[in-house]
């Protein structure tokens, strides 16, 4: 689980909330053609990472991959993933990213309060490889996720006397603009007067 504090509604009125998840994968691939023949193997290291409500509905699926394609000679006799038939690729490693921008009450409701909200991340590994009809492979797969929650939302009007920082209303800014200039002009009419 990802544990994410929850939006505070003293500050505001949610608009919005965007939610983004990042998958990582990473690991090693080895494959080995017993074909008599020489054959193109793709070997593809993969995960589908998914994050959830508590609920478990899902917010969001990120589907990080890394493929390599190797010539691979005829099987040279020995099933040790090197020589000619053989491969071992390590420190395969790549990244993908989803997300949803969440609007609705219920999830307002769940996003909401002063504690936190624990969302869900699973991780499944999904590797393969395609090409040669005879083909032995071995993949190590770790995977892992990280998550941004960005809350939108609308200020809260102050109340005068509590203690925040007010913001004029428009016409306040024009009648305070307005009454500086005329203490501008009256202060030049002064002047001409001495």
């Amino acid at each position: 689980t990802a544990s994410v504090q929850q939006f505070d509604a003293t500050l505001g009125t949610l608009t919005d909330i965007v939610i983004e998840l990042t998958g990582v994968v990473e690991g090693s691939a080895n494959g080995e053609s017993l074909d008599a023949s020489a054959s193109t193997v793709t070997l593809v290291l993969g995960a589908d990472v998914e994050l959830t409500r508590p609920d478990g509905s899902v917010i969001a699926v990120a589907l990080p991959q890394v493929s390599e394609t190797v010539n691979l000679a005829a099987f040279d006799a020995g099933i040790d993933f090197m020589g000619a038939s053989g491969v071992s690729l390590a420190g395969l490693t790549n990244t993908a990213t989803d997300g949803d921008t969440l609007t609705s009450a219920a999830d307002f409701a769940l996003f909401t309060g002063t504690g936190t909200v624990l969302l869900g991340i699973e991780a499944l590994a999904n590797s393969n490889a395609t090409g040669a009809g005879n083909l032995i492979t071995q993949f190590l797969t770790s995977a892992g996720a990280s998550i941004s929650v960005t809350y939108n939302f609308e200020e809260a009007a102050v109340t005068p006397g509590t203690g925040g920082t007010e913001v004029p209303e428009p016409m306040t800014m024009l009648l305070l603009g307005a009454g500086l200039l005329g203490g501008a002009q009256k202060r030049r009419k002064n002047k001409l007067n001495a």
